[in-house]
């Protein structure tokens, strides 16, 4: 019998020393290029510095950073850049949104990475966003290849000579940029644990976070998210009637009893008091979405909002057409998630089919302009 094959393990991140010293190195290559007076096209060196930081600054998986295109970026606002990328072993195309904090944030430096080439290329507003003059033909450019990055860590490494914490040569891999950046996020940087969201709940509990955070750490992470899990199971408070008309349901005594008690009408719910909501404030009137109502302890679900209900249902579904799925499982999932395996199940065929009459019909139901008002 054949021995099992022994797991490997995965790469740790760069320490913290490693990465101040790496970092500033970066830093100071991309200063002396703008300090030029007539700036040529960046070099191996250059090119290699932006790369770096960028990758310590969005921590996508090396080959996302290298296949990315200037379409890719999308500024939202003054200060959020919404980058698109593919990653080839999870559920394909993707985004994530980052926050310009400064010039070294991970926005400022592909901005300033964009702007080198702009002059250069044929459409500035598309193309790789790694290019490189074309060896035949150097008006031309050709993506930045990965045999170029190997040969541009060797010599990166050797001339600015950054040293790890043994004081041997820093061995530069593509791969512990993003290892680092969860780590700068994780309890020895500012004391929690971080999970990456372009991996599923499997690859990132069995194959990152059990590899790298401590165990008692794993462990407090599973308990807290079955807590988690348990409270929103049990958040939302139904009140349910028997099949019948909707007049019924919203005649139910109970509801009568809570709304002699103040409570408000919500849209997707009814509230109990829309002035201790969980999303905002003490104090304040909420101003979360329609959707949040479905996972808030606040709320109680009764027959007459079923029309309202399926609407939303309609609205949500939608919506993954317009987003990534990323950025719909993390917007929509949760409501998701309790509208159609706990509330709506809750009721019968009858008071359902009279509600989706009701929708089917086409009154006039508002629903939200934006599918990512919670941003």
């Amino acid at each position: 019998m054949s021995k099992p094959q022994q797991r490997s393990v995965p790469l740790g991140p760069y320490s913290a020393g490693e990465f101040e010293r790496l970092v500033s190195t970066c830093r100071a290559v991309i200063d002396s290029y703008n300090g030029l007076r007539l700036r040529p096209l960046p070099d191996l060196n250059v090119t290699l510095a932006f790369r770096i930081l960028i990758g310590f600054e969005i921590g996508l998986p090396p080959e996302c950073i290298d296949a990315l295109r200037v379409e890719d970026l999308r500024w939202q606002g003054d200060r959020d850049l919404r980058v698109e990328f593919t990653k080839n072993r999870g559920s394909g195309r993707n985004a994530l949104t980052f926050r310009d904090t400064g010039p070294w944030s991970g926005p400022a430096l592909l901005t300033r990475w964009v702007s080198v080439f702009e002059m250069l290329r044929p459409d500035p507003k598309s193309g790789p966003l790694w290019p490189w003059p074309s060896d035949p033909d150097p008006a031309r450019f050709e993506p930045f290849s990965s045999n170029r990055w190997a040969v541009a860590r060797r010599e990166f490494m050797k001339t600015q000579q950054v040293r790890d914490d043994s004081q041997s040569l820093l061995v530069l891999d593509m791969r512990r940029l993003r290892k680092t950046w969860f780590a700068r996020k994780s309890k020895y940087w500012h004391g929690a644990v971080t999970i990456d969201p372009t991996h599923s709940a499997l690859v990132e509990g069995d194959r990152y976070l059990s590899g790298s955070a401590e165990p008692d750490e794993v462990d407090l992470t599973v308990e807290s998210a079955q807590e988690d899990l348990l409270r929103r199971a049990t958040a939302v408070a139904l009140v349910v009637s028997d099949d019948g008309d909707l007049a019924d349901g919203v005649d139910d005594a109970l509801l009568v009893s809570q709304r002699t008690e103040g409570t408000w009408d919500m849209f997707a719910a009814l509230c109990r008091d829309p002035f201790t909501s969980p999303f905002n404030q003490s104090g304040t009137f909420c101003t979360a979405v329609v959707w949040a109502c479905l996972v808030c302890p606040l709320a109680v679900i009764t027959p007459a909002k079923l029309p309202a209900l399926l609407r939303l249902q309609d609205y949500l579904r939608d919506q993954s057409a317009s987003v990534t799925q990323a950025e719909w499982v993390r917007v929509y999932g949760p409501a998701w998630v309790q509208l159609v395996s706990r509330i709506l199940p809750q009721f019968g065929d009858a008071i359902i089919a009279e509600a989706r009459r009701i929708v089917d019909d086409d009154l006039d139901l508002p629903v939200p302009p934006s599918p990512l008002e919670t941003r």
